[in-house]
């Protein structure tokens, strides 16, 4: 039962961190292409976050590691609790940086590019 809570979870964080790659993808080709065509700069946080968006496909990897190396062992309540609230904070986590990231070039705070 903890491992099938265990999975459960593990399958949640990479439903969000493929989401939020697609999310970050997305709003990438607009923002290029809005910002472009007038002339303006992206700011610094989406452009470190949108533009080198696979670590977000990178982000599950230390629980499927976790997950791998303890399938043939039992996992105690404890252990499937502190998995899983792990992932649920990393879950967050990404949510919270890609939304952050594809909200703040629609900002008006943001300026132009040097003639």
């Amino acid at each position: 039962m903890t491992k099938a809570f265990c999975w459960l979870a593990f399958a949640t964080l990479f439903v969000v961190s493929a989401g939020g790659w697609v999310v970050a993808f997305l709003v990438r080709s607009a923002a290029e292409f809005h910002f472009l065509s007038k002339g303006l700069l992206m700011p610094r946080v989406s452009l470190l976050v949108l533009m080198n968006a696979n670590w977000i496909l990178l982000t599950p990897t230390p629980w499927l590691m976790y997950l791998c190396l303890r399938s043939r062992h039992k996992l105690s309540v404890e252990e499937a609790l502190i998995f899983s609230s792990s992932a649920a904070l990393a879950a967050t986590l990404v949510s919270v940086i890609v939304a952050i990231a594809s909200i703040t070039p629609w900002l008006p705070l943001h300026g132009r590019l040097p003639p």
